[in-house]
This record gives structure tokens, C-alpha cells and sequence, in this order.
């Protein structure tokens, strides 16, 4: 293409154009003045000056443009990362010099200065390009104005831009690459780079690999610079050039994810001196501080949820704790916040947990992929907190996505558990094994999975009566106070690793099994915080699992309570007609099987496929007193198993001697 074909694809785009020498200056009479979007005098000037270059002038043609030099020591966009600033993707050309020009669109109604050049300090290798000012076009411009960024604010000041290193280094892509090391690209940015395919490579695949090769940006090896480049030529030749900017916009979503690298110019001693005060703060705390710092996280908890009661004050505030500790213990308790209606605290409560956890991971839409590799990717694992699950259980429960969900979420509570999967590589097909263990936090509407229930300290949440108040919580000014307690929680927790499971704690009577597992690791905590929390830990475990207990996890056991309740009535003796059986089931007031699930009452056909999971026979011919003589009934001994089973004695006490630790060994 020629520089008369770059000047007339300009012009379509409603840029102004003029010619120019060699030396840059204009070969019109009047300038600037003279630019122009007129094909016959662009033509006309070409014929005469056929080996000019375009010239395009910003004001007229709504631009703003960034000139980078490069020249001996001088680099304008190694400045411009080291001042701070973000460079926003758009389209940019390289200049003969080694230098570059970044077009942006100017905003409208607004009068920008005339370009100067030294934009920031002297020397800066920094140029602004608007109002009355130009830039010579050297390549074919874009297609559509529509590749243009909307101008950054230190481009269209109208005032002096002073040099600064305060200013918020964002994730910006630009100056991620400024900074990246140079050099060859090592062994593992080279197995990174390999996951690109040019075919049959899913947007989830790129967005992994991309992320792959920011991290391996971000601590440093050499050569991420050119295999991003690389990457980005061979996604777009699979899918066609129109696709990078699927690249483009997954590596700005990693670069905001993962980070940059860290900056290498040398820190001022006044710098050097604030970083230290930042990090004066002790790296542990001793293990008598345990105690005021649960009452500490507790009270921070309180200020801004109103929890049921007190008991579930201490749950959450020991779940809390536990995060901090998650690798001294095999399983890991979920902590689920359900109620009946919106507006009952779940989503603060997760705001505030958030913030007092360790690593937190917040999502109510997250994909499997980046929850399996975020979880695999970290040690000691993240803290994940889950809102709006019931959409995962209830309207999305036959999504294969949520599907794989929510088995990270039930398996992830046991150390050791796997998410594994099959993951295609051009023609290869690659198993992949990530791990799973992992503290979840859960908030939602409605009921939770028994598979998760039964492994999880659940929060029943209500709506604030006219009499409960909480402070109303801002993160821009109460999440440094919260975030200040997690990091005293977190130094105590230094300490106390050594300190669980040495003994593991004694369980209350009655608290078996899977509670058991649920509220070992939260005891734990207690006992090594000391204090009064060993017996506040003890109390809320005996009343959270009694009343878990009154309230049965599913239809099933609710089914076989009930059954209980109604042959527990003198009437009935040791039998029951599974008519009347039925009937009464179907009166109970509080009970749901008048009209279960909006279907209507249940049948004989439910209560038989019901008993039948529990092994309980069907209803057989049994001979009855009085006029009804032979029927078909249930006696009470057909539900003795099921019983014993699945409805156990609920707790009630909470024995003096259970307060004892016992001897050091393995957690159950």
C-alpha cells in the first residue's frame, strides 16, 4: 500500500489529512490550515508530492495521540510505567525511530490544549498530539474508528502534569508490559505458550492459558512479552484476525487478576522508610491473645449482621478463624446462610466474612474452571465465599456447569479431594487433576442440598425485627477495620498452628459422625484460643446440632418423623391402616405433604417409593380389631430401623468431663 492509500483510508475515517516532507513539515501553503477529508484534493496534492506522508492533524479529526520516543536513554513508555500511569489498548503505529503513536478518540464538546511536547518532566520522551497539533501516519490506519480507546485523562489534561509515583498502579496491559523481563522465554513460559492451538481451542482454554502466562509475567521469568505475541497470532489464525479481541480482553482480565510485575526503578529514602513503618506490624501474636482477638472478631460480626442467636455468633466467628488455620485440619466445615426471603443479612454477612477471612474468593456466577484452578493454585487454599447459591441448585440444577459446581463444593470439604477432568489440546486429550479442599462460605434462598447440609454450620436467616439494629457497613470505611482484624487473626493463627491438635478436642455427647466432622475443626480453635471459648465452642455446637436435628435435612427423614408422630397417638396402638396413615399425614397442620411442592397431597404411591429408600416394607395385609378386620397397614416394627437409623436421640446436654481434651493423635 502506498502513503496515497493510507491518506484516502484516513479521510474515510473523517480524519484530517495534509502532506509532509522527509523533515515532517507540511508541504501545504497555509499549514494545519489546509488539511482536509477531500479525496480530489488529497489526490491532488499526492500527484504533486508523490512520496509525501500523511499528516493527520488531531483537533479537526477528533483525535488525541500519544507520541513515545525512544532515543538513547530516553523511552517514553518505560516513563510512562514508571510514573504510574495506565496506557489504554488501542490502535497504534510504529514510528521510523523505534518510538510508537497511540490514537485515541478525543472527547466530544471538549477543547483540548495544543499539543507540547515534554508532556510530563523534561526529557520524559513523552508527547502529546491534540487540539492544533499533528502526527505522521506511516502504516495503513485502522478500519473503524470504533478500535479506538476513548482518550486517558493524563493525555487531555488541560493543566501541568507534574511527575509522581503515587498514582494508582491499575492492572493496565500497557504498562504490564513495560515491565515484564526481558530476555529468551524460559522452559515454563514455553510449556505455556504450547497450550495455544491454532483450531478447536474454547474461549474457557484461552482464557486459562492467557492467565498462565500473566502469572509467569508477574513473578518475573523472561520472555512473556513475545510469547503473548506469539499466543495472539496463533489464537487469531484458528479463529480469524477478527477474534483478537477475545485475546486482547482476556489478557487485560488476567493482568487485572493476577498483577503486575513488580517495579524495579530504586525507591526514595522517605519511600524506603513508609514501606517499613507498613510492615512494622508483628508477624505472629502469642497464643494468650487468642481469646480477645475471637472476642475482637466477634464483635466486629456483630456490629454489622444480626445473626439468630448468640450460638451462631460463635460459629461464624470460629469458621472465620478456622480459615486462617484450614491446614492443620482434614476437613473443612461449610458455613451456609439460608432464608425464606431476601433482605434477611445473607449478602453482608458475606461482605463481612470477606474480609475477615484468609485469601477471600468472592463469586455468585463463577465458572468451574477458575474456581478448581484458583483453589489448586493457592496453599494454603482460598476462602470461598458463594452467593445467590440457590440459583445453583434450583433454576440452573440441570446445567452441566453447575453440575460440576456443586461437586467441588460437596467433595472440596475433605482434604485430598480432586476435581478431575477430560480437556481437549488440538487432537490431544489431556486428563487434568486439580484440588478441591477448600472453606466455602454459601448464602442463598431456600433449602441446600442434603449432600451440603449435612457437612455445613447453617445459618437460618431472618429479617430484622423493628428492635434489631446493625451498624450499616461501608467498605470504604469499615472494611480497613475489618481487614485490620484479619490481620491480627492471621498472626495469632501463626502461632496456634502449633498448638491444634495438640490434643484434638473432646466431642459433646451426642455429637457424632458427620457433626462431628463439622465442629472438630471449630472446637479446635476454641481450645487453642483458650478463655472462655472452649465452653462458648461447646454450647453452640450442642444447640446448632440439636436444632438441626428438630429440623430434619429432608422430606424423607421429615416423612419418617411424622410417621413417628402419628403412631406415637394411643389410637393407634402398635399398627396403622396405610389409608388412615395417609389421612393423618395429610392433616398434619405443620407438615408439608398436604400440597407438597405446589403438586398436591401425596399419595400411596410417595409413601411407597418413600419407605421403599429406607428399606421399610410395603404396606401388607394386617388383621385389625373391631369392624375393620383384615387391611393393608404398617406395624410399628416395620419402622424400627429406619428409625433408629435416620432419627437418632436428639442432644440435650452438654456433660462437664466433655470440656476435656484427649490424648494427642490423629484428627478423625
Amino acid at each position: 500500500m502506498s502513503a496515497l492509500d493510507h491518506a484516502l483510508a484516513a479521510a474515510a475515517l473523517g480524519w484530517h489529512v495534509l502532506p509532509c516532507g522527509a523533515d515532517k513539515r507540511p508541504h501545504t501553503k497555509h499549514g494545519l490550515k489546509d488539511a482536509t477529508t477531500d479525496v480530489e484534493k488529497i489526490r491532488a496534492w499526492w500527484k504533486k508530492h508523490p512520496a509525501a506522508f500523511p499528516g493527520i492533524v488531531a483537533g479537526p479529526s477528533g483525535l488525541a495521540i500519544a507520541d513515545f520516543d525512544v532515543k538513547g536513554a530516553k523511552d517514553g513508555l518505560k516513563a510512562l510505567a514508571r510514573l504510574g500511569y495506565s496506557l489504554p489498548a488501542t490502535w497504534t503505529q510504529d514510528t521510523p525511530s523505534g518510538g510508537s503513536h497511540a490514537f485515541y478518540a478525543a472527547p466530544g464538546g471538549v477543547e483540548l490544549p495544543n499539543g507540547a511536547a515534554d508532556l510530563f518532566e523534561k526529557g520524559s520522551g513523552i508527547d502529546r498530539r491534540t487540539g492544533e497539533s499533528y502526527a505522521v501516519l506511516y502504516s495503513m490506519p485502522p478500519t473503524s474508528r470504533d478500535e479506538l480507546a476513548p482518550a486517558p485523562d493524563w493525555l487531555i489534561t488541560t493543566g501541568e502534569l507534574a511527575a509522581s509515583r503515587d498514582h494508582d498502579t491499575s492492572a493496565d496491559v500497557a504498562t504490564f508490559r513495560a515491565r515484564l523481563t526481558p530476555g529468551k522465554p524460559s522452559k515454563p513460559v514455553k510449556k505455556a505458550l504450547g497450550r495455544f492451538w491454532p483450531r478447536d481451542m474454547s474461549h474457557a482454554d484461552l482464557l486459562e492459558a492467557v492467565a498462565e502466562l500473566v502469572r509467569l509475567g508477574q513473578s518475573g521469568q523472561p520472555g512473556v512479552a513475545d510469547a503473548l505475541d506469539d499466543a495472539r497470532d496463533t489464537y487469531a489464525d484458528g479463529w480469524g484476525s477478527e477474534y483478537r479481541s477475545h485475546f486482547d480482553k482476556a489478557l487485560a482480565g488476567s493482568v487485572r487478576r493476577f498483577g503486575l510485575p513488580l517495579v524495579t526503578f530504586p525507591l526514595t529514602k522517605a519511600e524506603r522508610k513508609a514501606i517499613k513503618a507498613r510492615n512494622a506490624g508483628p508477624a505472629t501474636l502469642p497464643l494468650s491473645e487468642g481469646a480477645a482477638i475471637l472476642d475482637e472478631t466477634r464483635a466486629q460480626i456483630r456490629r454489622f449482621v444480626s445473626l439468630p442467636a448468640e450460638d451462631y455468633e460463635v460459629a461464624v466467628t470460629l469458621w472465620a478463624a478456622h480459615t486462617h488455620l484450614v491446614e492443620c485440619f482434614d476437613s473443612t466445615p461449610r458455613l451456609s446462610f439460608q432464608s425464606p426471603e431476601p433482605g434477611s443479612g445473607k449478602t453482608r454477612a458475606l461482605e463481612v466474612l470477606a474480609k475477615l477471612v484468609h485469601d477471600p474468593v468472592e463469586t455468585m456466577n463463577t465458572t468451574t474452571a477458575f474456581l478448581a484452578r484458583r483453589i489448586d493454585a493457592s496453599s494454603p487454599p482460598p476462602t470461598v465465599t458463594f452467593d445467590e447459591v440457590d440459583a445453583l441448585f434450583g433454576v440452573r440444577a440441570r446445567d452441566s456447569q453447575a453440575e460440576e459446581l456443586r461437586g467441588i463444593l460437596n467433595a472440596g470439604h475433605r482434604r485430598g479431594a480432586k476435581y478431575s477432568r477430560a480437556a481437549t489440546r488440538g487432537k490431544e486429550v489431556v486428563l487434568e487433576e486439580f484440588s478441591a479442599f477448600a472453606p466455602v462460605a454459601l448464602a442463598g434462598l431456600g433449602e441446600i442440598p442434603d449432600t451440603i447440609r449435612t457437612r455445613a454450620v447453617v445459618v437460618p436467616m431472618r429479617r430484622r425485627a423493628r428492635g434489631e439494629t446493625v451498624e450499616p457497613y461501608r467498605e470504604r470505611q469499615n472494611g480497613g477495620e475489618l481487614e485490620a482484624t484479619a490481620d491480627r487473626l492471621a498472626a495469632w493463627a501463626r502461632t496456634a498452628t502449633k498448638r491444634i491438635g495438640d490434643p484434638w478436642p473432646e466431642m459433646p455427647e451426642g455429637i457424632t459422625d458427620r457433626p462431628a466432622d463439622v465442629w472438630e475443626p471449630l472446637i479446635a480453635v476454641a481450645d487453642a484460643a483458650g478463655g472462655a471459648w472452649p465452653d462458648l465452642a461447646r454450647d453452640a455446637a450442642v444447640a446448632i446440632v440439636r436444632d438441626a436435628t428438630d429440623r430434619p435435612a429432608s422430606l424423607g427423614i421429615r416423612l419418617l418423623a411424622d410417621v413417628r408422630r402419628v403412631l406415637a397417638r394411643e389410637e393407634h396402638g402398635d399398627r396403622i391402616r396405610s389409608t388412615e396413615l395417609l389421612h393423618e399425614l395429610i392433616g398434619l397442620e405443620d407438615a408439608p405433604w398436604s400440597d407438597l411442592g405446589g403438586k398436591g397431597a401425596i399419595d400411596s404411591r410417595y409413601l411407597g417409593r418413600t419407605f421403599d429408600a429406607y428399606k421399610i416394607a410395603p404396606a401388607k395385609p394386617i388383621r385389625f380389631g373391631g369392624s375393620v378386620g383384615v387391611a393393608k397397614g404398617w406395624q410399628r416394627s416395620d419402622f424400627a430401623d429406619a428409625w433408629a437409623r435416620y432419627l437418632p436421640e436428639p442432644v440435650t446436654t452438654l456433660p462437664a468431663e466433655s470440656a476435656k481434651p484427649k490424648k494427642k493423635g490423629k484428627s478423625s
